[in-house]
């Protein structure tokens, strides 16, 4: 598969760390995160991937699930959790945001959870009716552990559960930003940003 982005990337996974070790760290990173806002409720993956399914068996939830992917465009191009949007197309969207349903939940996520709380924090300033029915995912490496355990669970086939945005289809490599937070499932390939560039990142 060939991808373009805007900045240099690293490829790597931490092969030392077995399966459980690789889950338990990306959650003990999100809990971090989520934890600097805590006026913003948290969301797990799992909880997520129930709302979709729901989402996608009932055609009336269609406008009560927003997932909203806040990263960079550099790695958005990599993959994207299914059904998401960008942070600037729902700005762009005032309608769908003024229309939305009282019980409609608005999930925004990044690798791991802080960048997505302070977008949380943004949209409850800019949107005040949404306090309440903002949350923080744990991020998409968090994503890919449980989209294969939810698979695994319901003896469907292992098959990647993000999409790349330039081709629509499937794949099972994922943008984590640096390699701190590289720790995806097994069935799935980090890549992240070359360590200048990640530092002019952070210190932007």
């Amino acid at each position: 598969m060939t991808t373009t982005t805007t900045s240099p990337i690293l490829k790597g996974t931490p092969a030392e760390m077995t399966h459980n070790t690789k889950m338990e760290q990306s959650l003990e990173n999100s809990q971090f995160y989520q934890s600097f806002y805590p006026d913003i409720p948290p969301m797990s993956s799992s909880e997520l991937l129930k709302l979709q399914q729901n989402q996608t068996s009932n055609s009336n939830n269609s406008r009560k699930l927003i997932v909203i992917d806040v990263r960079s465009e550099a790695e958005r191009a990599i993959s994207m959790i299914p059904g998401s949007i960008t942070l600037s197309a729902f700005h762009n969207d005032t309608s769908k945001i003024l229309q939305l349903a009282p019980d409609a939940s608005v999930v925004l996520y990044c690798s791991a959870g802080y960048r997505s709380g302070l977008e949380c924090q943004r949209l409850h300033q800019l949107y005040p009716h949404l306090k309440g029915r903002v949350y923080n995912l744990d991020g998409i490496v968090c994503y890919t552990h449980a989209s294969i355990l939810s698979q695994q669970e319901t003896n469907t086939e292992a098959a990647p559960k993000l999409i790349n945005p330039n081709t629509n289809k499937a794949t099972n490599v994922v943008h984590t930003f640096g390699p701190s937070w590289s720790n995806v499932n097994e069935h799935f390939e980090a890549v992240y940003f070359h360590p200048l560039v990640l530092l002019c990142r952070i210190i932007q």
